[in-house]
């Protein structure tokens, strides 16, 4: 092969590398997986709080040296830790897509004249619409479609920090897709 050849051949080669190729539309996008996030809860907060109080309570007695006073409040608070995971609740949590979100909007709006009311369902129903499914702290599963009655005893019942780990683990996987493009717009990563 002449040098005339090799260089019509690269040349042909880089073309043909550069060529845009087609692609479908749905083809790209179906299927497409959403973010998913575990969530810990746990329901009995009088433990937690006693347990809280008693580890500041071992602080001072291990600044005071105390090793027989520790060692009983050690043992109050592994007993008040395994009442505390007894109470633990695991939500698995999985992002909903924009039609998702369109349809409990409307769904919320059902019925609502008050923005208030509106908003709450709303919150409601994305939680409810992003549990795939609830383990508790042996190991049973409850995989039912949590409806919105039931996620507003959520609201009602579970302790407010419990709520908005909820609530923020929705915003997170809704919004995720929406934060990455802010960043790579933004040029903190690199587009491709």
């Amino acid at each position: 092969m002449d040098e005339k050849e090799t260089i019509s051949e690269v040349i042909n080669l880089v073309e043909e590398a550069q060529k845009r190729n087609k692609f479908k539309l749905a083809d790209a996008i179906k299927g497409r997986a959403y973010p998913e996030k575990s969530v810990v809860i746990y329901t009995d907060i009088v433990s937690a709080r006693e347990l809280y109080l008693l580890q500041n309570e071992m602080d001072i007695v291990a600044m005071k040296r105390d090793l027989e006073a520790y060692t009983e409040l050690e043992t109050k608070a592994r007993e008040l830790a395994a009442t505390v995971q007894k109470s633990k609740l695991v939500f698995h949590m999985k992002g909903l897509g924009q039609e998702d979100v369109d349809r409990i909007g409307d769904e919320a709006q059902e019925g609502n004249t008050e923005s208030l009311a509106w908003s709450k369902d709303y919150i409601c129903l994305l939680i409810a619409n992003s549990v795939r499914f609830v383990e508790d702290a042996e190991g049973n599963i409850d995989d039912h479609d949590i409806t919105l009655e039931e996620a507003k005893e959520l609201y009602r019942e579970l302790p407010r920090e419990s709520w908005e780990l909820l609530v923020q683990a929705v915003e997170q996987l809704t919004l995720a897709t929406g934060v990455f493009q802010g960043i790579t717009d933004a040029g903190f990563l690199p587009k491709s």
